[in-house]
């Protein structure tokens, strides 16, 4: 498992969706100024709406694994350079390009998995993400995308 910057509790609260809609673990990596960092999540650790019953995530998940990758950094980011330490509290996906899946149906329980996600745009409440997931430790690329984001609204701390 990797080391997180971010407790589950924290985590938690930097995020609109709550177990067991939240898929992801926790940050593993953020760099404020690019608005870039890694999210990491172990298949099955924590109670997850998508799981099959053996404990198995479906490959089709792994959308909303990105998704929820780039909104947690966006907000993370946000936590920390705001004055007043607030979160993101409303984004919303407009567009998704260049979608790939490279897996296979299943990702099985226990699977380790980082997703990168690289802002190469920023403008007002505009943000263009590259994302890709892997498997933790050999880096094999699990999906990837450019997702577009708006950010509708902040506060909350």
């Amino acid at each position: 498992m990797p080391d997180y910057l971010t407790s589950r509790e924290l985590f938690a609260r930097l995020m609109p969706q709550k177990e067991p809609m939240l898929m992801l673990d926790g940050i593993v990596a953020c760099d404020t100024a690019s608005e870039s960092g890694i999210c990491g999540l172990t298949v099955g650790l924590h109670p997850m709406a998508a799981l099959e019953e053996d404990g198995s995530l479906p490959s089709y998940a792994l959308m909303e694994v990105m998704a929820q990758s780039s909104a947690a950094i966006l907000s993370y980011c946000h936590h920390l350079t705001s004055p007043d330490g607030a979160f993101l509290t409303q984004g919303v996906i407009l567009a998704v390009r260049n979608c790939v899946f490279h897996v296979a149906p299943v990702i099985p329980r226990g699977t380790e998995i980082l997703v990168r996600t690289a802002t190469e745009y920023s403008g007002g409440s505009l943000r263009r993400a590259r994302i890709r997931a892997e498997e933790a430790g050999i880096g094999r690329i699990l999906s990837e995308a450019l997702f577009s984001v708006m950010i509708l609204e902040t506060g909350g701390v």
